[in-house]
């Protein structure tokens, strides 16, 4: 509407000044024209009236021809003048202007075009003339015209100034509408090109994230209004980096346009499939019944074991899915993107297939954020407290050494469970400040003790996250030098799956931490997959069976063999073994009647402060019974890693 309006105006103005151009030109053409007939009119005259005045002159005496005065026939408008061969004048009629003055523009201009006819003007008056021999008088006669009639002739251009410009007007508003329409529906053309590229995908023509987005929103609208149930299920196509690597790019965008048509072949009118970026798709299925959803699910991953064919290769290729709902999950549309990515990514790192997204594999949530923003702070400013809880050498009852275990009592929400916090902050990258904590205050504890003359030796946990790369031993190493601590003192527990990620790279660890003199134990052993041809290499030097075992092994004969295979396979291999979750008398003498080194569990003691332990230790029944010092154990172990290195 603007353009039409901007032309309409721009083509106005452009007819305005042609009608203006127009009716200059076609007065100037009009005068020209209307000079030239009348110009022809009066030489025509002037050639008659020539013939009129032949008598007249030749009867006149010599003494009346100086000059003689004609009449002017009622005419005020013409006027005669008759020279003779010397262009002297012989006669004239009243003439209201200077005659001589206009005889010498007249020989002037006579001189200069040499013509019969003409026109010229003598203060400030317009005449035309003509001249023609007067015959058998040697004399000639010139007839003038003085020109009046300009308003007749102004009236004559009007007119046709009027038509005209009626015309160019018509016209011009005609051409602003059809030059607008052309160019209204070029830009609407653009423009609508433009947007088709602003919300699609330019390889494959699907929906982009933003258009999925705005129909997310009118779905939501939709199913809040109605009742209904919506999903949004975000796809990872896997090996799209493999082919476009070995077969070229060309080839792996032949593979990702083939995407939209399986699965719309798949699924029952998908409101919108969508490319987000790579090889990850999204599906909006709105109405569509919680219970059916796996069935869709499963529906989706069977469709994409059928290979692609990409040329003369069939290309075989998988997916994984991340499902969220609304409004079970959210009711925005940036939020379900968000969280059905989140499930995405949650099923990868866990080797599923597909997952719904939960609240509690979420590590993003504004709470979890808070929480570990929070737990940094908490690193830093020493926020946390570490808890010991003995074990106890079963053929001795003696106390061998303990576990510390790291505690968080939050000023605001109170007790926060170890394993509410400690995967999050492996998820977040809190996990080696937090490690480096425990670290420095078990071995500032051990110092202190060592003072009081209570020589234990202490465990700590050590996430999968800190044990590749050679840095572990390296700041173990600088502290027990710092603080002046036996590394013998020191045992740390790495979990089966922390030692099978990055193999080579733990196990140079664990060699390096071994060479310090610090003692290596693999906790929760049992849950994990490390084969007993790999268990042999690692320079281990204690078993820690899981205490889901230890705990059903009275009820379950399945875990009793497992506890008894296990307790077996380690002295065989000549590594202890340590059994924890001992919460009962029952259980510590099934332990020892399977030869169990070491029990550790609530039957024994409860995690508790360091204050609360050396209390413990001078007053339980355990404490009693004594502690192994850990400095004779360090010195044995010293003597019989020489006596090695001599053989």
């Amino acid at each position: 509407m603007i353009l039409r309006t901007r032309l309409l105006i721009s083509f106005s103005f452009i007819s305005l000044l042609i009608v203006l151009i127009f009716g200059t030109v076609a007065y100037r053409i009009t005068t020209e024209s209307t000079h030239n007939n009348e110009t022809r009119v009066i030489l025509s005259y002037a050639k008659s009236k020539a013939n009129e005045l032949r008598s007249i002159l030749g009867n006149l005496k010599p003494t009346e021809q100086s000059p003689f005065i004609l009449s002017d026939n009622g005419n005020s408008l013409n006027y005669y003048i008759v020279l003779n061969s010397s262009n002297d004048l012989v006669a004239h009629s009243p003439f209201n202007n200077d005659i001589t003055e206009f005889l010498n523009r007249f020989g002037m201009q006579k001189r200069t075009k040499k013509k019969p006819s003409g026109a010229l003007t003598l203060n400030d008056q317009k005449y035309l003339w003509g001249m023609a021999e007067i015959p058998e008088t040697g004399n000639s006669l010139i007839l003038m015209h003085q020109v009046n009639d300009q308003a007749a002739l102004k009236k004559i251009v009007s007119v046709r100034l009027i038509i005209t410009g009626a015309i160019v007007f018509w016209v011009a508003i005609w051409g602003a509408l059809i030059v607008s329409s052309i160019i209204s529906k070029r830009i609407r053309k653009k423009n609508a090109e433009l947007l088709h590229q602003s919300l699609h995908d330019s390889l494959t023509e699907l929906p982009n994230r933003t258009l999925l987005i705005e129909r997310l929103q009118q779905a939501v609208n939709y199913c809040r209004q109605e009742g209904k149930t919506l999903a949004l299920i975000t796809l990872s196509l896997s090996r799209v980096k493999e082919i476009n690597d070995t077969l070229g790019h060309k080839s792996g965008d032949i593979l990702l346009r083939k995407i939209a048509p399986r699965l719309q072949d798949t699924l029952c009118e998908p409101d919108t499939i969508a490319r987000l970026s790579g090889g990850e798709f999204a599906i909006l299925l709105s109405n569509i019944k919680l219970e059916n959803l796996t069935v869709v699910a499963n529906k989706i991953i069977t469709a994409f074991e059928a290979p692609f064919t990409i040329g003369a290769l069939d290309i075989q290729t998988g997916v994984t899915l991340g499902i969220a709902i609304f409004p079970d999950h959210s009711h925005e549309p940036d939020i379900l993107s968000r969280l059905s990515e989140v499930a995405l990514h949650q099923a990868k790192e866990k080797g599923r297939e597909f997952i719904v997204y939960t609240q509690d594999s979420d590590p993003h949530t504004i709470d979890r954020l808070t929480l570990m923003a929070e737990l940094r702070y908490a690193i830093e400013y020493n926020g946390l407290d570490l808890y010991y809880q003995p074990q106890i050498d079963i053929a001795s009852k003696q106390v061998v050494g303990v576990e510390a275990l790291v505690r968080w009592h939050h000023r605001e929400r109170g007790f926060i469970p170890p394993d509410e916090f400690i995967p999050k902050a492996e998820q977040v990258g809190l996990i080696k400040p937090l490690t480096t904590w425990v670290l420095e205050e078990a071995i500032q504890q051990l110092k202190l003790w060592n003072k009081q003359g209570i020589n234990l030796q202490i465990a700590i946990n050590i996430s999968q996250r800190s044990l590749p790369g050679r840095q572990l031993a390296t700041q173990i190493s600088d502290l027990l030098d710092r603080i002046n601590i036996r590394s013998c003192h020191l045992e740390l527990e790495i979990t089966e799956s922390a030692i099978m990620t990055e193999t080579e790279s733990s196990l140079t660890t664990m060699h390096d931490l071994k060479e310090l003199g610090v003692g290596l134990s693999i906790d929760d052993f049992g849950t994990g997959f490390s084969s007993l041809s790999y268990l042999k290499e690692l320079p281990i030097d204690t078993l820690k069976i899981d205490k889901s075992f230890v705990m059903s092994m009275l009820s379950n004969n399945d875990d009793a063999v497992i506890v008894r295979s296990i307790i077996e396979l380690a002295h065989n291999m000549g590594r202890a073994v340590v059994a924890e979750g001992v919460e009962s008398l029952e259980m510590l003498e099934k332990l020892e009647l399977l030869q169990c080194d070491i029990a550790q569990g609530y039957y024994m003691a409860k995690p508790m402060p360091a204050h609360e332990l050396e209390k413990w230790l001078s007053e339980s029944e355990w404490g009693k019974n004594g502690i192994i010092d850990m400095e004779q154990q360090c010195d044995k172990r010293l003597q019989n890693k020489m006596r090695k290195t001599a053989s």
